[in-house]
């Protein structure tokens, strides 16, 4: 099967295809994550104690996601 023959949203591995949410959506959705996090953990912690870490936990998102949305977590 050609990659032009899936439809948008979907995706093949292994031979297999998967429906899988556009791009803007899981950007949306990973921005969301890390924002709800951020104000839960210094609602919890304090402003100062929170750590990139906590934050990725949190919002169940990795390290290499938060550094390409955000960068730095006074940009978030």
């Amino acid at each position: 099967m050609s990659a032009e023959a899936v439809p948008a949203g979907e995706w093949i591995s292994a031979g297999v295809r998967a429906n899988r949410p556009p791009e803007e959506e899981r950007v949306r959705r990973t921005k969301t994550a890390l924002r709800e996090a951020m104000v839960a953990l210094v609602l919890e912690q304090g402003y100062d104690a929170v750590t990139v870490e906590a934050l990725v936990e949190r919002a169940g998102v990795t390290r290499a996601a938060f550094a390409a949305y955000f960068g730095t977590r006074n940009a978030c």
